[in-house]
């Protein structure tokens, strides 16, 4: 083999080996139309505003110190895009083949696992809007205080504990 093409494999190899990137946040910005992210890949690379690649549908903005995989189309480290993120300190763990979740940093989590769907709110509110009715075709199970607005006036079920309805509107109190 010539020298020349000994060169140019060596050249087509280091391009090769240059297209993933793994690395930490060290900054984001989710202000613009693309979220971007600042990536420190070893002690002497630094990639700034690096685009980062989602589903559609989905969002996640990881926050800085999480690990980052970057893709350099072509091997050009100036051109880069960040295909995934991820926190080890806030990755849920103990999960089965075949699970799903989100998480977040906080403890905020929706799994569906093998015994069925679980929504963690981690002592923050669970929030429903802009729907006209939420409808559960189940039975439900509620351990806590049952609020409602009826006719205006706020009423607690606690409030009709041993009331036996007629089909007639709840007397509040008995």
């Amino acid at each position: 083999m010539s020298d020349a093409h000994g060169r140019a494999i060596e050249r087509l190899w280091r391009r090769v080996a240059t297209m993933v990137g793994v690395g930490r946040i060290t900054a984001t910005n989710d202000a613009d139309g693309v979220h971007k992210v600042q990536v420190r890949l070893g002690a002497d690379e630094l990639r700034d505003n690096t685009p980062v690649v989602t589903l559609y549908g989905l969002h996640s903005h990881a926050p800085v110190g999480s690990d980052a995989t970057l893709l350099f189309i072509g091997g050009d480290r100036s051109n880069g895009l960040a295909i995934g993120t991820g926190n080890q300190a806030a990755r849920p763990r103990g999960t089965m083949p075949g699970e799903v979740g989100m998480y977040d940093d906080q403890g905020q989590a929706v799994f569906m696992s093998r015994s069925g769907i679980r929504v963690i709110g981690a002592g923050l509110q669970v929030t429903i809007t802009g729907t006209p009715k939420v409808r559960l075709e189940c039975d439900l199970d509620v351990t806590g205080e049952v609020k409602a607005m009826c006719d205006g006036a706020s009423v607690t079920l606690s409030q009709h504990r041993g009331h036996k309805s007629d089909g007639g509107p709840p007397t509040p109190g008995t």
